[in-house]
């Protein structure tokens, strides 16, 4: 993790993305800009937010440590709120927090299964948004990102002041869609047609968009190996590629040769330095990765784990 902090914090009040492979590090970026927000602002209202629901006591557990090290004192939950997205009639979350600050009816996910569409939760939010909504939080930090509609983007960014909208998001999560993040398109244009959230338009200087280069989690081999799978790269056809060799760079990787044209010779590594696990030492080729062939479906099946 790198020490200087105004590398991860953007100066202004301008919405902020952290993005990385899964195991960079974002969840511990987003709990600290969480608590170090809460330090320097302890009325404003935070809202820290994400998909998985297990993950409430780790969250508050994160922003706690990262706060005591700047105060003899607990976080105020009053004004620094960790939340499931969805919540429920009882139960506090950002959706069901927005409908009783709006005293709108909060729909529950069997009532929101009725409703169409491929999503309960996609449409519980648009739904909400076709309401007026007030400004009540003065931050929203959304963890795991990638998993959410971009309705629920807006809805944040709707309820948020000054669009202070800080976001986690997984790269190459879904080895389907490899594509980074159009933030023009997920959270749409204003009345006037304007983008709401453009990041190739920060100023010079303002880091709006961090990248996670370092990844924690994944011994290199590994990550090599799932990549070369999941592009396809020695099939006889390559099933998809990042869009250029900056993109190979934000996610870890070094462009040796080849510009990422069709028709390219190329040459690519990772770094040692962006996997730095021990185990990188430990493992040898049979413990990374091995192959068997099965005959016949029936035959997979069987087979043990």
């Amino acid at each position: 993790m790198r020490a200087d902090l105004g590398y991860y914090f953007s100066p202004n009040n301008r919405p902020q993305r952290i993005r990385g492979l899964a195991g960079s590090g974002k969840t511990i970026v987003l709990t600290w800009k969480a608590a170090l927000i809460h330090l320097q602002h302890p009325d404003a209202k935070v809202v820290y937010t994400f998909y998985t629901k297990s993950l409430y006591e780790f969250i508050q557990r994160l922003i706690t440590r990262f706060y005591r090290q700047y105060s003899e004192r607990d976080p105020d939950w009053n004004n620094i709120h960790v939340r499931h997205a969805w919540g429920g009639k009882n139960v506090a979350g950002v959706y069901s927090d927005i409908c009783n600050a709006h005293s709108i009816p909060v729909t529950t996910f069997s009532e929101a299964k009725h409703l169409g569409g491929a999503s309960p939760f996609d449409e519980v939010c648009k739904k909400l948004l076709s309401n007026q909504l007030n400004k009540i939080y003065d931050y929203t930090i959304i963890d795991e990102a990638q998993d959410f509609p971009s309705s629920f983007y807006q809805l944040c960014l709707a309820v948020t002041k000054n669009k202070r909208l800080i976001w986690g998001y997984d790269e190459c999560q879904n080895i389907l869609d490899i594509d980074i993040q159009d933030t023009k398109q997920t959270f749409g244009k204003d009345r006037r047609g304007q983008y709401l959230v453009d990041l190739s338009k920060s100023p010079e200087g303002i880091n709006n968009d961090v990248v996670l280069h370092i990844c924690y989690r994944n011994p290199r081999a590994i990550l090599v190996y799932a990549f070369a799978l999941g592009l396809g790269l020695y099939n006889d056809r390559i099933l998809q590629m990042p869009e250029n060799n900056d993109h190979w760079q934000d996610l870890g990787f070094k462009v040796l040769e080849g510009r990422s044209k069709t028709g390219d010779s190329m040459k690519i590594e990772r770094p040692t330095e962006n996997s730095p696990l021990a185990k990188n030492k430990l493992l040898n080729s049979n413990e990374v990765f091995t192959v068997k062939t099965c005959s016949s479906p029936d035959e997979e099946w069987k087979m043990p784990l």
